[in-house]
């Protein structure tokens, strides 16, 4: 009987992560989900950010951030286009969702493992809320999504 071949694990190197944040009248949040993903240890990093036709102040929240976040405004269609729309802009192989109400965690982008020997574009998500339903620490690790239920929404 012959025995099984061992092979290396094969190495698939990240040369960028884009994250892609949709946003709809979250204006209370998105600052700190964009400062979230502009955190990233990753050396190259993208932030894309799709408002969805928002009538609170997101717009003037993400134009705060200037030529540091690739910014889409977009007439409403719902969160799936906006995720569409970003994910369509996105240049790197890894694309990590982040909602507009929650922070990314600084070292979790990280690729899914090539298929064949081949890379492939990937998607990822990972969320962490700072703070719970009354204002306490909440975390969620990862590939797992929290949520929490908002007054007035």
């Amino acid at each position: 009987m012959q025995s099984p071949e061992m092979h290396e694990p094969m190495q698939h190197e990240i040369r960028g992560v884009s994250i892609v944040i949709p946003n709809y009248n979250y204006g209370r949040f998105i600052g700190e989900a964009i400062d979230s993903a502009l955190a990233q240890t990753h050396p190259l990093v993208e932030v894309i950010v799709v408002d969805d036709g928002s009538t609170d102040d997101s717009r003037a929240v993400i134009e705060r951030y200037g030529e540091r976040v690739t910014a889409i405004f977009q007439a409403n269609a719902g969160q799936n286009a906006a995720c569409a729309a970003g994910f369509a802009r996105a240049h790197f192989d890894l694309v990590v969702f982040v909602d507009s109400d929650d922070c990314c965690c600084p070292k979790r982008p990280r690729p899914s493992p090539p298929i064949g020997g081949r890379a492939r574009r990937s998607c990822s998500s990972s969320w962490r809320r700072s703070t719970g339903p009354v204002g306490g620490p909440a975390f969620a690790g990862p590939n797992t999504r929290m949520r929490w239920p908002r007054s007035g929404s």
